[in-house]
């Protein structure tokens, strides 16, 4: 082996919402396969409804289809009986359905957990107020 150091990166993504106690999906722990560039733009471009609006069969079927091509595997149960994870059982859960796929672009496109911010009081931050000093070009 040569002198170069090797990075084993995982072929799948873990998707869950240990950032969100109060969320019903908390402690759920989803393996997705990685997206393409081009995955992830068409799935970007997807018209995906708001909670209060109404989803046509067309496009929840093309949600569902997607997610069921990605998902890995999962940690739910119901009762004591674990939750295969399958096309099926994907469509059975309209919520799941929508949090997984929010979730997972999140995931894929390589947004991080947010950081820790320091509190500004309310004030802009050093960077914000450096740029409102520019001078203006005008006269």
């Amino acid at each position: 082996m040569s002198g170069k150091s090797r990075f084993n990166r995982p072929r799948h993504l873990r998707v869950h919402w240990d950032d969100e106690p109060e969320h019903e999906l908390h402690g759920a722990e989803i393996r997705m396969k990685r997206l393409s560039v081009e995955d992830l733009q068409e799935m970007s471009t997807m018209d995906i409804p708001e909670d209060d609006e109404k989803v046509d069969g067309a496009q929840l079927k093309s949600i569902v289809d997607r997610l069921a091509n990605g998902l890995v595997s999962w940690n739910l149960v119901d009762g004591e009986d674990d939750r295969p994870a399958t096309r099926d059982e994907l469509a059975s859960d309209a919520t799941l359905c929508m949090a997984l796929l929010d979730r997972w672009m999140s995931v894929a496109g390589g947004v991080s957990d947010p950081l820790a911010r320091r509190s500004t009081s309310g004030s802009p931050s050093q960077a914000v107020s450096a740029l409102m000093d520019l001078p203006s070009e005008s006269p």
